[in-house]
């Protein structure tokens, strides 16, 4: 995140909120594919990066 100057803000808006984001990075919640998209077009990389298969 640091790398691209992305901030939890950035993130917030993909998730929905503060709640779903810190579910997510503490491993209570997956990511959707919905948000996958977005974060690979947010951090440049494909989206399949941010799903457990």
């Amino acid at each position: 995140m640091s790398a691209q100057n992305i901030k939890k803000e950035n993130l917030v808006e993909i998730f929905g909120s503060s709640e779903i984001f810190d579910k997510i990075m503490s491993g209570d919640l997956e990511i959707t594919s919905v948000q996958a998209v977005a974060l690979g077009n947010l951090f440049h990389v494909d989206s399949s990066l941010f799903l457990n298969d």
